[in-house]
């Protein structure tokens, strides 16, 4: 009803109200077949569910498109279109937490560390190497120290996971086009328009 009521200016209002609807069915149906699993089977599959990730991002070399944003971050699948990087953060959670759980008895040893990283690394190059789009591939490094901090990692480790991000921030920020500078900018002062 609230997105009825305030999309009813722009054209097509009733699209929106139906996208939204058919997505809350889909979810609910997801959720059921989700619970009628046994998820203690799938850990051990962690590496072919990553390994489907990276490709599933890096399809959109194929298959991909590109959306209101310019970004080619779509998939179009019959009438809707699917977005592989926001997909791709369920499956990082289930392989990141299966691969935490599987070096557990070491989970502070410096190759585990290093493990992980490259874990995160390798996901987040390949959400963002064909589609551009540096709003979403931002977010699998905060889920990852999220993730690091729930699980138990070190106190000191999350502090140099956080020290490593600062240093590659600023030739990270040379590197980026200026409408993906102005997309963080923006958090700061919402007046900011993109030229």
């Amino acid at each position: 009803v609230i997105i009825y009521a305030t999309t009813r200016p722009l054209n097509n209002p009733d699209r929106y109200m139906y996208v939204q609807a058919m997505g809350i069915g889909l979810g609910v149906v997801c959720f059921f077949i989700a619970s009628a699993l046994d998820l203690r089977r799938f850990p051990r599959l962690w590496i072919v569910f990553f390994i489907f990730n990276i490709l599933f991002q890096l399809s959109l070399y194929f298959l991909g498109e590109a959306g209101d944003t310019g970004n080619k971050s779509w998939i179009p699948v019959g009438p809707i279109n699917v977005q592989p990087g926001e997909v791709g953060k369920i499956i990082f959670i289930f392989t990141l937490a299966s691969h935490m759980n599987q070096l557990k008895e070491k989970l502070n040893h410096p190759g585990s560390i290093l493990q992980l990283a490259a874990h995160m690394g390798i996901t987040t190059v390949a959400v963002f190497a064909i589609s551009d789009d540096m709003g979403v591939a931002l977010t699998y490094p905060v889920i990852f120290l999220f993730m690091l901090f729930a699980g138990g990692v070190s106190l000191w480790w999350l502090l140099a996971g956080v020290r490593a991000m600062g240093l590659v921030a600023w030739p990270l920020w040379l590197m980026m086009c200026e409408h993906q500078q102005y997309r963080l900018l923006v958090v700061f002062d919402p007046v900011i328009s993109p030229p």
